[in-house]
């Protein structure tokens, strides 16, 4: 048999690997914020982690699948590999169903710590609770839909599975129902934050990282057009943009929903920057200052002498000396220019001592002189 050129498989383990790493690290850092900087593990923490259990399954059933036959052609596939290949896309969607209920309801559990308005309580409570119900019923119609379970990927036995319209219509009010839910929890935060005594540029921020949500019902909304190709003979290369849609979906879900829960570890990254920003410019500052006061008296570093003499009969010398270098003036020297670069200066362990002496002469006599 010839084979049937194209072959997804590459894209299909792409995609589960990256989003799957991604929600990995945006779980952790959740984790981190709760259980080290707010030491508060609520409910939607656990959903959350439950979910990002759930979508790890889906992932590595996907990654695994791939090599088997999802993104491939039937007719290039061995029998055995297409058992092995739609018994774990099988897995895929129930894990996928169980995920998508758990990462929904933690982020309207979420919402509901910071909500204070009785409508916006029931609201929530109605769009998480209808949205449950419709995820489980979703999950059991795909678990069930063949009599016995095996038969969905095994045909060489006696049995039976529902139609694939039922099926592509229960995937089309799951997927409305999601998508609610998504757009719901996007906009909300924009009511929930007006009332809060913040300001302006803070209230952004955090209708920006709670609204981030709605990024998940793009998935949603992509996937609509495709859910027709569950009744495509070639299903596993046929169904392969909702496997990777349905992929995205979670995986964005799950980043978002602990993206919110992340703000208190982005404010101690935010002032401990601004405390280190601190601590240099006052450091720079104090070397500037310094540096400044040994510019103002130029005399004072290497020791000079500052001299006045009368012109006439009672005048008065002063000789200044001052010396600050590494050395005193020897008083053993005459005159006013003598070296004061001899003796060394008198220091202790915390200070240093500058040394001034002034010298007043009288003058007599006719000359003037000294």
């Amino acid at each position: 048999m010839a084979l049937v050129p194209g072959d997804r498989s590459l894209s299909a383990r792409c995609v589960a690997a990256s989003f799957g790493a991604l929600a990995w690290f945006a779980v952790s850092l959740r984790l981190y914020v709760r259980l080290k900087l707010v030491k508060c593990f609520g409910w939607d923490d656990g959903l959350m982690v439950l979910a990002l259990v759930f979508y790890t399954v889906f992932c590595a059933c996907m990654i695994t699948a791939s090599h088997y036959g999802t993104g491939k052609h039937e007719a290039n596939l061995t029998h055995e590999a297409i058992v092995i290949a739609l018994r774990l896309w099988w897995l895929c969607e129930v894990f996928y169903a169980l995920a998508s209920v758990a990462l929904k309801a933690s982020i309207c559990l979420f919402l509901l710590r910071i909500t204070v308005r009785k409508f916006h309580t029931l609201l929530l409570y109605s769009v998480m609770t209808v949205t449950v119900f419709t995820g489980l019923v979703f999950m059991l119609v795909l678990l069930l839909q063949c009599h016995p379970i095996s038969f969905f990927w095994d045909k060489d036995q006696e049995g039976h599975c529902v139609k694939w319209s039922v099926i592509i219509a229960m995937s089309w009010l799951w997927s409305i129902f999601a998508g609610i839910c998504d757009f719901t929890v996007g906009i909300l935060p924009i009511f929930l934050v007006k009332d809060l005594q913040m300001d302006i540029r803070t209230k952004c921020a955090v209708v920006g990282i709670l609204g981030v949500a709605c990024i998940a019902s793009s998935a949603v909304i992509i996937r609509m057009p495709m859910l027709h190709t569950f009744a495509d003979p070639d299903f596993l290369w046929a169904t392969t943009d909702i496997a990777l849609w349905s992929n995205i979906e979670v995986g964005l879900g799950i980043f978002a929903g602990s993206l919110a829960a992340l703000r208190p570890l982005l404010r101690a990254i935010h002032q401990k920057s601004r405390q280190y920003l601190s601590e240099q410019y006052a450091n720079t500052s104090r070397s500037t200052d310094l540096n400044k006061s040994f510019k103002r008296m130029p005399s004072e570093q290497s020791g000079t002498l500052s001299r006045k003499f009368g012109l006439q009969d009672g005048g008065v010398t002063l000789t200044t000396v001052h010396s600050t270098g590494g050395y005193l003036a020897d008083p053993s020297e005459n005159g006013s220019d003598t070296a004061l670069n001899q003796l060394p200066r008198i220091k202790d362990s915390s200070r240093e001592y500058r040394v001034q002496k002034t010298f007043e002469v009288t003058t007599s006599g006719p000359e003037g002189s000294v």
